[in-house]
């Protein structure tokens, strides 16, 4: 086992996305919208800065994870197979039982779209689907809806330094 100086552990904690985690032997299946080159992420122009920092670290983690560019937009007019579309959902969305503090929802036909009950629902959204690419190590997520709520809601305070 390497020896390691102290506090080196401190240069691994910090880096947010693991490198080069894509295969690209893997293909999406034919039920999966696969995303590629050009992709955007579109987030509401008054979203709030949750969302806009969850929006600016999902497209490092294209960047990082996956070897494909992303960019964050606010337009509001971005739409097509290679956008995914971020916001807080309104009266026309059933998010189900996840309506609550953290919940979202993700649908996946042609698009993607993620729906949060509030903004760290939104966020906690986009982290999911950083997991499920992951998980394919490929950027692709198989079609369907996915609605998720925290089984628990733990406040603590730690500090890994």
């Amino acid at each position: 086992m390497k020896k390691e100086n102290r506090y080196d552990f401190r240069k691994r904690m910090l880096e947010v996305h693991e490198k080069d985690v894509r295969d690209y032997s893997k293909k999406a299946p034919a039920d999966a919208v696969a995303l590629e080159d050009g992709l955007i992420i579109e987030i509401g122009a008054t979203d709030d800065i949750v969302i806009q920092t969850a929006g600016a670290d999902f497209v490092d983690f294209f960047a990082v994870s996956m070897g494909i560019k992303a960019t964050l937009s606010t337009t509001g007019k971005a739409s097509g197979a290679n956008v995914i579309t971020v916001a807080l959902a309104d009266d026309s969305v059933d998010m189900g039982e996840a309506a609550s503090y953290k919940g979202f929802m993700i649908e996946v036909d042609d698009s993607i779209r993620v729906y949060g009950y509030d903004a760290r629902g939104a966020a906690q959204g986009l982290f999911y689907l950083e997991d499920i690419m992951c998980m394919n190590r490929a950027p692709y997520v198989e079609k369907g809806t996915i609605r998720k709520k925290p089984m628990l809601v733990p406040r603590m305070i730690h500090s890994g330094y």
